[in-house]
């Protein structure tokens, strides 16, 4: 069982299972050159896993684990635990919902809220309510142009008008490894680091507003795609998905702005849970479009679609071939791994460009995302 109020306090650490510590500051290993010994296969290995199979991760080096957040280990097994959420059955109407929600939001009276408008559901969703609650917020946004944001867009410029102030980011600027030689040193390598540049710019509009707190709407997709079983107890929502952990600790908190997921409150998701609980996969969200109906745009409500980011990835991909390269470059000099040869770089990459599979393109993602880490702490 595990209490998600506790979710935003919690950090991706190192764990020796050899001493069965876990460590709060891993810096005096990593300069003693211990990040020369990673060893990438396992890192590759660890980002392929599937949600349910985090107990089979493997160490980034010999005798250390990489733990995310809500994970432990298990000394006897010598194995990764996975804490999971079981949710409380809620019978609360929607006034009283509202009620709840109203009541939470008091305790940003005296801060500035922001919200990430994406122009999708889960994001619209927060955005309805803090409206129906006359809560003044503002609202940052990645922009794309491209044909298949073209229902984002609208409900962007729909949404907009209702925030009392918003900057809004060209997401062409800011694609998927932009920036890979801009990325901060961090401590543990993460494959969300190659969101880097979009997850800045961000960061960066939101200290020109002055927002303190960031509502985002990671973990809805949890809450509204995946199958729900009558049974709290066999509803196993991982803390992970809702808290991205590398952006939090290298991104948002080093500028002092909050990043809050508002499906990771207790009372969200044990409402959701409550009201969804027993139906099936829904890729498109029908359930919460129509449970949310009234504090929606007709857009979301009555039309379904799903937004492509294939697109932005592969010319992300592309437009950083080069810099790529030359990571892989320095990556193989330094750790000598044949993981970082320039014919695995050239077998990846046109892998990835001609296959959607998401197993493929991920590998790249982790060998990228493993290189700018080394690539960081080679100047230590």
């Amino acid at each position: 069982m595990f209490d998600f109020e506790e979710i935003q306090d919690l950090t991706t650490k190192y764990f020796c299972s050899k001493t069965e510590k876990k460590f709060n500051d891993f810096w005096p290993y990593l300069k003693t050159g211990l990040w020369k010994k990673i060893i990438p296969e396992n890192y590759d290995f660890n980002n392929l896993l599937s949600e349910s199979n985090q107990s089979d991760c493997k160490p980034l080096f010999e005798n250390f684990y990489l733990l995310q957040a809500g994970m432990g280990f298990n000394s006897v097994s010598n194995k990764i635990e996975q804490k999971v959420y079981f949710p409380k059955l809620t019978y609360i109407s929607w006034e009283q919902f509202i009620e709840l929600t109203a009541k939470f939001f008091q305790q940003f009276a005296n801060k500035r809220i922001g919200v990430q408008l994406s122009g999708g559901l889960d994001s619209s969703i927060i955005i309805g309510l803090l409206s129906l609650l006359k809560i003044q917020f503002w609202t940052v946004e990645l922009r794309s142009n491209r044909y298949e944001f073209r229902t984002e867009r609208r409900v962007q410029d729909l949404i907009r008008p209702l925030a009392s102030g918003s900057k809004i980011i060209n997401f062409e600027d800011v694609l998927p490894f932009s920036n890979l030689l801009e990325i901060p040193l961090h401590e543990y390598p993460d494959t969300t680091s190659l969101n880097y540049a979009s997850e800045n710019a961000l960061a960066n509009a939101c200290q020109e507003m002055g927002i303190e707190i960031l509502l985002t709407g990671n973990g809805g997709d949890d809450l509204f795609s995946e199958k729900l079983n009558e049974n709290p107890c066999n509803c196993n929502w991982n803390p992970y998905n809702f808290d991205p952990g590398w952006i939090r600790e290298f991104i948002y908190s080093p500028k002092e702005i909050k990043l809050l997921s508002f499906y990771s409150i207790p009372f969200v998701l044990n409402y959701i849970f409550t009201h969804r609980r027993g139906l099936r996969e829904d890729e498109q969200k029908l359930w919460a479009r129509e449970h949310f109906a009234r504090i929606l745009p007709s857009e979301l409500h009555r039309f379904n679609y799903c937004a492509d980011f294939w697109g932005l990835y592969v010319s992300g991909l592309q437009n950083s071939k080069n810099t790529i390269e030359y990571l892989y470059e320095i990556t193989n000099k330094i750790v000598q791994n044949n993981k970082f040869t320039p014919t695995q770089f050239k077998h990846l990459f046109s892998k990835d460009i001609s296959l959607t599979d998401k197993k493929l393109y991920q590998i790249i993602e982790s060998r990228v995302s493993l290189a700018v880490w080394i690539y960081n702490l080679n100047k230590i």
